[in-house]
């Protein structure tokens, strides 16, 4: 007496079903001939054969590692999120950009201080705000963006004060509100020679001139150091710039200082007691 197919190998969950080629099997339903795509024994079967289950049993979801035997024109199915996750999770490599439209920006790309936004042009991110786009034209990444993009940032943002780098691409008409002292420092600094004497009448006239002993002096006119003391001014009569003053000036000098070593020490005893009895 012939056994039936179930009697002579049982089902595939057992172990006698080795003895049982599928051909012999063909009567069984496709859940015993397989199980499920996600049971160990389903390998023998070519996904050919596993049509009749739901995608999700064939593949799960593409997060899942056996999805690997799916393309994604099988998973179509599947939610995007499915599909590719967002583009911050590693899958989603397999997701084209233009996969993704569904997905909002932020997903997409993030914003532009994280890594993967490179594959975002600017022109894409233009919800962002411009502190996400740009950060500040102190960061690095700011150089993607004209410092007419950067309008809406504040003068100290922009250029900073005029000690730093990257002010050079401020003109000084735009840095006017910066304190005299931020734009020129003081005349003693390379920089003062963007600004003019009259920019700078606020400077003290030791910042303006310094002391009429130090090389700037020149560029002071002795009627503008009037300020200065007399000894500042023309110091001794023996030193160089003291030609500079005349004896009327040093007046309120000592004898001492007025004649010093100018004369022989004989002819200054004589001089000075010529001059003063």
């Amino acid at each position: 007496m012939e056994l039936t197919r179930a009697q002579r190998c049982g089902t595939d969950t057992e172990p006698r079903s080795k003895e049982c080629s599928l051909s012999v099997w063909v009567g069984l339903t496709r859940v015993q001939q397989c199980g499920t795509d996600t049971e160990p024994w389903c390998k023998d079967c070519p996904l050919s054969v596993c049509v009749g289950l739901s995608r999700a049993q064939r593949c799960g979801t593409d997060t899942e590692p056996w999805c690997h035997g799916c393309s994604l024109s099988v998973c179509v199915g599947l939610s995007r999120v499915q599909r590719g996750g967002t583009d911050t999770e590693p899958q989603c490599k397999e997701c084209s950009l233009s996969v993704c439209v569904g997905l909002t920006r932020a997903q997409q790309c993030g914003t532009d201080t994280e890594p993967w936004c490179k594959e975002c042009p600017l022109s894409v991110c233009v919800g962002l705000t411009r502190a996400q786009q740009c950060g500040t034209d102190t960061d690095p990444r700011c150089k993607e963006c004209p410092l007419s993009v950067c309008v809406g940032l504040s003068r100290a943002q922009r250029c900073g004060t005029d000690t730093e780098p990257w002010c050079h691409e401020c003109s000084l008409s735009v840095c006017v509100r910066l304190s005299k002292v931020q734009r020129c420092s003081t005349d003693t600094e390379p920089r003062c020679q963007e600004c003019s004497r009259p920019v700078c009448v606020r400077l003290s006239r030791v910042q303006r001139c310094g002391t009429d002993t130090e090389p700037c002096g020149k560029e002071c006119s002795l009627s503008v150091c009037v300020g200065i003391s007399r000894v500042q001014r023309c110091s001794t009569d023996t030193e160089p710039w003291c030609q500079e003053c005349s004896l009327s000036v040093c007046v309120g000098l000592s004898t001492a200082q007025r004649c010093a070593l100018t004369l022989s020490p004989i002819a200054r005893s004589a001089h000075c007691r010529c001059v003063w009895g």
